[in-house]
């Protein structure tokens, strides 16, 4: 175990696991299954916050149900110095439809995520980043997601059973806007800034009654809004770095996609994984505590798809710069 997280018990390792899968678990819950008084519950979560070990706690939103697609985009840069790719990553941080950005090495620079309302928003996008910076792009690629293959684990750092019918609902399962009203939009834009807020504490900052947030909150969860909150967990402090891979699978079937999947699921550094459209077909996320590791387990995903990789690609991920599911797009 790396020595950066030595002071981590395994009731605090825990409980990172357990608010990563919702982070809107009651500490009347949490207490239970650690075994531990509400007190102490409390008082644990604000040390891993304070440690750093907790960035935030996420609120993931549907992107169809507003009427937006989402699409990954990576870009390999060219002639570049500090102070270039300071520029680019701070009009992306700042763009209202970007929704994550990382600063990456490797085949790419950049990689983001972006909700747009269709294929000719994205093309503006596109065509302003260009007109902007084309000078310094040397190439972009776009996917569109398909479906997760693996729900993003934490199960290197600790093994956990959880099931809750309010935990993480991690695609969006309707392609059908709704319409949602002022409160509903506040609701949400509050909650996407810290989505362990008690429902008294959203209620006071919205000035509403808390009766009438809960049920608006339950409303929004039912309908597929909300998919899921967790804990954003800081993977760097465990001495670990997160590496990104694109697959291209050679004729991949119905019966290749079964073997893929069940061995990127039981794989435990797989920290995420997902069927993607585009120049490749998956794109998978490994978690390392260096190069070597990675090639490692790069070495053994190419040894058991011998015969099924055509093409592949990765970059290690340096620093995240922005990441929310409510952009200020959708708001």
């Amino acid at each position: 175990m790396p020595r950066k997280y030595k002071n981590l018990d395994s009731k605090d390792r825990k409980l990172l696991c357990l608010l990563s899968k919702n982070a809107r678990i009651p500490v009347s819950k949490l207490s239970k299954s650690l075994g531990i008084s509400r007190e102490l519950a409390d008082y644990r979560i604000r040390k891993l916050q304070k440690l750093g070990y907790i960035k935030s706690f996420n609120l993931g939103i549907s992107n169809l149900h507003f009427g937006y697609e989402p699409y990954y985009i990576t870009i390999k840069l060219q002639n570049i110095t500090n102070e270039n790719i300071a520029r680019v990553c701070n009009y992306l941080k700042h763009n209202p439809n970007v929704k994550y950005l990382e600063r990456t090495s490797g085949n790419w620079d950049i990689s983001m995520s972006v909700a747009v309302k269709n294929k000719i928003e994205l093309a503006r996008f596109v065509d302003s980043l260009n007109e902007m910076f084309g000078d310094f792009i040397a190439e972009n690629h776009i996917f569109s997601s398909i479906t997760t293959i693996k729900h993003e684990s934490l199960e290197f750092i600790e093994r956990v059973d959880y099931s809750d019918k309010n935990s993480s609902k991690t695609n969006d399962i309707k392609n059908e806007k709704i319409v949602l009203d002022k409160r509903d939009k506040e609701i949400l834009r509050v909650l996407s800034e810290n989505s362990r807020l008690s429902v008294s504490q959203l209620a006071r900052k919205l000035k509403m009654n808390p009766y009438t947030c809960q049920r608006r909150f339950n409303t929004l969860q039912k309908i597929g809004i909300i998919r899921y909150t967790k804990a954003n967990i800081a993977i760097e402090k465990f001495g670990l770095e997160q590496y990104i891979i694109l697959l291209k699978i050679n004729k991949l079937s119905r019966e290749k996609r079964k073997k893929i999947f069940a061995f990127l699921k039981e794989e435990k550094k797989v920290m995420y994984a997902e069927r993607i459209l585009g120049n490749f077909d998956m794109r998978v996320t490994i978690v390392a505590q260096n190069q070597r590791e990675f090639d490692e387990e790069l070495n053994a995903l190419r040894s058991y798809l011998r015969e099924d990789i055509k093409q592949y690609s990765f970059s290690i991920i340096m620093e995240t710069l922005k990441k929310t599911s409510y952009p200020e797009a959708m708001w």
